[in-house]
């Protein structure tokens, strides 16, 4: 038999079923069996255990869990055991049985996979261990009655895939204390009983009271260190090393970190034997603080090493001690993609892109891409892709994406075209990479034109024509061209979403809408379409608090252009009307006459009532004139100088002093040229 699975279990009916059925997988697929203990249910786990082992068996409990580990082990027939609680559930088991059935198993004498820790119940906040759950059944034992551990766990070892849920602290609010207080209890007695008592108690009684008591906690960190190097255990010692920077991570002590990793990495050789497993978790804490600290070149520094010593745990060349005792919480599998975005922002803010290329390759595609955030990841490539010109990334990307994945690589794809310095060069490449993509294809052929000759008005329309038109970007090209928009405005046709995504897209699309030359319209359907534009643009830059004088001004000629087109006025519909009232306005405020600006507005709302978020935000810019110009001049220590001056002037004129008089105003005027007063005292002198 290959693989034997043991279990102890007392009351876990909430979660036993979903575990046994996650690793039934195991079971119908490899030479195996399902061992189970119970300590004494009073609901239904024997039930459920039952329904898939027969070896259910009772143990009575003693107050220790290596006991009752034991006992599975002792009734065990397989080759390797492996143990887990009722209260994890695996996502998948394909990994542990591609050891056993493509015969790797054989290589090694251990095995890790990922135990994945829930805060709460949204499964949103969680850490993993890579924990030490399988080994060869050669005479292997369990030992300690609390966080019980294999007596000779070896290398050479495994890390698999895998990752199991672990919802154990979830379930009820004062569980984790409650086991807590159990677990230091039993390890505290085990301390008073014992003459010499192991190194690693006192990092259990750490990790135990870390849960709830933090002062105990440190208490036993520093005892323990002080007693590691006294026994002189620095495997465990290593391991505490991990702990204190993963304490200090948790709290977000950049700095504390920064000095322990520096510790750490200074120990003497007797201590630290060159590279360790453990180096790989000091060197990512240390990343993640320096990044926060916003030393960029350092982190960079520290997460290669770290990826590179993790490569090393993976395929299996590091199999340090210390990897037996400290079950890392940063550097496991799965924060590798966190890893490497972190890396890739360090480098772009250092401008560091040839690292970033270099190294993207270190998580696979799908993988990296399974993430909440995956346009500001997509955005980071795009810029990396950008400045170093090794756009084959993005023919990775598109074949290994899923559909929406590739929509988006889409998206940055003409993002990166018409946001670079040399589109054209970008687009030829692009087009070779998506000649099978119709849709794209036409886009990129439609940018190519507009870029060359800035005339691809046709071939918009052609786009549009050929069902094409949901490319938002096309607002902002036909407006750069001037052209007919009126095709693009159909009624599937999301104009203001489209104009926010311009807005997002390019730096100038405001700037472009207010140039977009309404003299080359010459069709009523034309003007109708500049007019809805407009006011659709007018109507998000009020609402991001943006100037909209430029836009009006184009409305408002829209609309006069359109009055021009027809021969009866009254035919005119109420939105041309409207918008060439706007000019009324226009020429109304230009000569700060409020009152006829005043009327023109009210006139303009009764004409077209969908104009009220333009008017009111004209009023409040108006109000805004009207404050300051009714604002009291502030007297400045320059106008009393002034009129000080000014009056010495006259005093020596009317003393007949005129050749002073004539020199002091001449020293004024140049200090003062615009004062209307000069001219007056050059009168005054002359007479």
């Amino acid at each position: 038999m290959q693989l034997s699975i043991g279990m102890i279990v007392k009351n876990e009916e909430k979660y036993l079923d979903r575990c046994l059925a996650a690793i039934k997988p195991i079971l119908d697929s490899i030479d195996s069996e399902l061992i189970i203990a119970d300590t004494g249910s009073t609901d239904s786990t024997v039930e459920i255990a039952k329904k898939y082992t027969d070896n259910v068996f009772h143990f009575e409990w003693i107050n220790d869990f290596a006991a009752a580990r034991n006992s599975t082990l002792d009734r065990a027939k397989g080759e390797w055991y492996m143990f887990l609680d009722a209260d994890e559930i695996f996502k998948s088991c394909d990994d542990i049985i591609h050891f056993f059935k493509s015969g790797e198993y054989k290589k090694y004498r251990s095995a890790r996979y990922t135990i994945r820790n829930y805060d709460n119940s949204d499964m949103k906040h969680y850490s993993d261990i890579l924990s030490p759950r399988m080994i060869r059944m050669d005479g292997t034992r369990f030992e300690y009655a609390v966080h019980e551990t294999f007596q000779n766990f070896q290398a050479p070892t495994k890390i698999l895939d895998d990752i199991a849920d672990h919802f154990g602290y979830i379930s009820d609010g004062d569980l984790q204390k409650r086991k807590s207080e159990r677990n230091t209890k039993l390890l505290e007695e085990r301390l008073k009983s014992e003459p010499n008592p192991p190194a690693l108690l006192y990092l259990q009684l750490y990790q135990s009271y870390n849960l709830y008591i933090e002062e105990k906690a440190n208490y036993y960190m520093d005892l323990g260190m002080k007693k590691c190097r006294e026994l002189k255990n620095y495997t465990v010692l290593i391991a505490f090393y991990g702990e204190k920077a993963a304490a200090y991570f948790r709290k977000k002590k950049w700095d504390e970190i920064i000095e322990i990793a520096e510790e750490y990495f200074n120990l003497p050789e007797d201590i630290k034997p060159g590279t360790l497993g453990t180096d790989a978790e000091m060197h990512l804490l240390r990343a993640v603080a320096f990044k926060a600290l916003h030393r960029n070149d350092e982190a960079i520094t520290d997460y290669l090493e770290f990826f590179r010593i993790y490569k090393s745990i993976e395929n299996g060349k590091l199999q340090s001690p210390d990897m037996l005792v400290y079950c890392f919480a940063v550097a496991v599998r799965h924060n590798l993609a966190n890893a490497l975005i972190e890396l890739l922002e360090c480098c772009i803010e250092a401008k560091k892109y040839q690292i970033a290329a270099q190294n993207l390759k270190i998580v696979k595609i799908p993988e990296l891409y399974d993430r909440p955030h995956i346009k500001e990841l997509m955005r980071e490539e795009f810029l990396v892709m950008t400045n170093t010109g090794m756009y084959n990334r993005a023919g990775q990307l598109y074949e290994q994406l899923d559909d929406e994945g590739r929509l988006l690589l889409q998206a940055f794809v003409r993002s990166s075209i018409e946001t670079n310095e040399n589109p054209l060069e970008e687009i030829a490449y692009f087009k070779k990479l998506y000649k099978n993509d119709p849709m794209l294809s036409a886009l990129l052929n439609m940018l190519e034109e507009h870029f060359k000759t800035g005339n691809a008005g046709a071939l918009m329309h052609k786009m549009i024509a050929d069902g094409y038109g949901a490319y938002y970007e096309l607002l902002y090209f036909m407006l750069k061209e001037s052209v007919d928009i009126t095709p693009l405005l159909r009624d599937t046709f999301d104009l203001h979403a489209a104009a926010v995504f311009c807005r997002n897209l390019f730096d100038d699309m405001y700037d472009t809408a207010a140039a977009y030359d309404v003299d080359k319209q010459n069709s009523p359907e034309a003007l109708l379409s500049a007019l809805r534009v407009f006011e659709t643009i007018m109507q998000i830059m009020i609402e991001a608090g943006k100037d909209i004088n430029a836009v009006m001004a184009a409305w408002a000629k829209a609309g006069s252009r359109f009055c021009e087109t027809v021969e009866d006025l009254d035919s005119v519909p109420a939105q041309a009307l409207g918008a060439a009232m706007a000019n009324n306005i226009i020429a109304a405020r230009k000569q700060k006459n409020y009152k006829v600006c005043a009327a023109a507005m009210k006139l303009l709302l009764k004409t077209y009532p969908t104009a009220k978020p333009i008017v009111a935000a004209l009023t409040k810019e108006i109000n805004k004139e009207l404050a300051d110009t009714n604002k009291p001049k502030q007297v400045t220590e320059m106008d009393i100088l002034a009129k000080t001056v000014k009056e010495n002037i006259k005093q020596l004129i009317d003393n007949g002093e005129f050749q002073q008089a004539s020199q002091l105003l001449d020293e004024y005027a140049g200090i003062a040229p615009n004062d209307p007063e000069i001219s007056e005292l050059k009168l005054r002198m002359a007479q």
